[in-house]
């Protein structure tokens, strides 16, 4: 569920030795980085772009209900209004 750009960097820092060198980029310096650390940062960003994937699911199920239901009520004023024009 989270992103590709996450899961990359993840699966890489699996297939490392404990031992291993691991740098970031921190504008146009690598700077190294523990291992463990840089673990934890990726698992951070997974979990917080997993959130905000669940987050924009939901908001996209409220819009599509409220969707919904502006369209019912259209549906049911056009109605009346068809009944009105038929009596009159």
């Amino acid at each position: 569920m989270a992103s590709s750009s996450a899961l990359a960097p993840a699966a890489e820092l699996e297939l490392l030795n404990d031992g291993a060198n691991v740098y970031k980029l921190i504008g146009p310096v690598l700077v190294k980085q523990d291992l463990a650390e840089a673990k934890a940062n990726v698992k951070k960003r997974i979990e917080y772009i997993t959130a905000e994937l669940k987050r924009m699911d939901r908001a996209l199920k409220d819009l599509e209900e409220k969707q919904n239901s502006k369209k019912e009520s259209i549906i049911r004023l056009q109605q009346k209004m068809q009944a009105v024009q038929a009596k009159g």
